[in-house]
């Protein structure tokens, strides 16, 4: 085997050893050493009681007040407001009459509302099956505007309609709204369908317009052609005018003691637009003074006993056999006539010396008429002439125009 010689290092290696100094066994101390006595010494003193405390306090005091002051600094800079709700004044809503009728041959919904909305705001109605919108009426005419705290919607059935249900529950909905579209009160209210409106409505039988064609037979008192309807039966508010004119005298035989059937609203006049003289309540007694066909409807110019306030109601409002009907006298509102609904003075000239008086319900001919319409000409049945203020008259708004102005 053969051996590798190894370099001797260069430098001999010093190998260090330390060692532990031996402690003696006893430690020496000075001579003049004297040992402390701590039990002598003074007693540290002990820190206040409530001290921190009272820096705590003042720590969250300021704490406090720093907050504030950075809130306010913070809100005044553009910081989210709290939202505070605004509350809307409540509008009251009352729907007067929401009833259904057959009408030109057609069935109509008649609904009469009181509100506190403001005039001009928007009105509109829909009908409910069960709750459900149910598509039956003209959409154009299911709209109007308050005026005077009231407001009156006439809406026509639109072709093509569904049937109503016998065993559904059917109401009116009406909704007042402010003029910028804002919702202001909702009303329901069960819609009233009764006679040959109902079966109608409900799809049972259709209704024939009545033959208004005259016959022979003229009524003594009011000097009209009585139509006989198809079925034979007694008419009872189609008539035909021949000569329109009041009672023998000039003075209509009213029907007193008259029981008002359900909720109403009195006008000044059956025509469009009538001012609202006041409301009618069931159970409320009426005189009836004369009718008046406008529309296929029928009016009556009354006096209501309890309140004593006058003026024209729908005759849907009270339920009267046939032979009653028959017994108020007719009267006419078209050109060239009007009807007094309000007795008052007639004069010589407008303002001028009282000559005779009209009573209400006398259907009078329209002579002339101030350039203002305050005051008109009127022909009494009896011949006498004279003017009346325009307030005590009904007249048709598009007989208005055909009176001629006094020079």
């Amino acid at each position: 085997m053969s051996q590798v010689a190894l370099t001797p290092r260069s430098q001999p290696t010093t190998v260090w050893q330390l060692r532990r100094k031996k402690v003696p066994d006893q430690l020496s101390l000075p001579a003049d050493y004297v040992p402390t006595d701590y039990t002598s010494l003074p007693t540290p003193e002990e820190p206040k009681k409530g001290g921190g405390l009272g820096i705590i306090l003042v720590v969250v005091v300021l704490f406090l007040v720093l907050a504030a002051i950075a809130y306010a600094v913070w809100g005044q800079s553009g910081g989210e407001e709290d939202l505070v709700p605004t509350q809307v004044p409540t509008t009251a809503l009352t729907i007067d009459r929401a009833s259904m009728i057959v009408s030109d041959g057609k069935l109509t919904a008649q609904i009469s509302i009181t509100t506190d909305a403001p005039d001009n705001s928007q009105v509109g109605a829909i009908l409910l099956e069960d709750g459900r919108p149910f598509e039956f009426f003209e959409t154009d005419a299911m709209t109007t505007t308050i005026s005077g705290g009231k407001a009156r919607l006439i809406i026509p059935e639109m072709e093509g309609h569904e049937d109503g249900r016998k065993s559904s529950e059917y109401t009116v909905q009406v909704t007042v709204a402010s003029a910028d579209g804002i919702t202001l009160a909702t009303a329901d209210e069960a819609i009233e369908i009764k006679g040959d409106a109902l079966d109608r409505f409900l799809g049972d039988t259709a209704v024939t317009p009545i033959d208004v064609t005259p016959t022979t037979t003229t009524d003594p008192i009011s000097g009209t052609m009585v139509p006989t309807p198809a079925d034979g039966s007694t008419p009872v508010t189609q008539v035909t005018p021949v000569q329109p004119t009041a009672a023998p005298g000039g003075v209509p035989v009213p029907l007193d003691n008259v029981v008002i059937s359900r909720p109403g609203i009195v006008y000044t006049t059956p025509f469009g637009p009538a001012n609202q003289r006041g409301n009618v309540t069931a159970g409320e007694i009426a005189r009836i003074v004369v009718k008046m066909p406008v529309n296929g409807e029928v009016w009556y110019l009354v006096a209501i006993s309890q309140s004593g306030q006058s003026g024209w109601l729908n005759s849907s409002t009270i339920d009267l056999p046939a032979t009653e009907v028959n017994k108020i006298t007719p009267v006419s509102g078209d050109a060239p006539f009007a009807v007094a609904f309000n007795g008052g003075n007639v004069r010589s000239a407008p303002g001028g010396d009282v000559l005779t008086q009209v009573d209400a319900g006398v259907n009078v001919s329209l002579i002339n008429r101030s350039s203002d319409s305050a005051w008109f000409k009127i022909k009494l049945p009896n011949g006498s002439e004279g003017w009346v203020v325009g307030q005590i008259l009904t007249i048709n708004p598009a007989v208005l125009n055909t009176i001629p102005v006094a020079p």
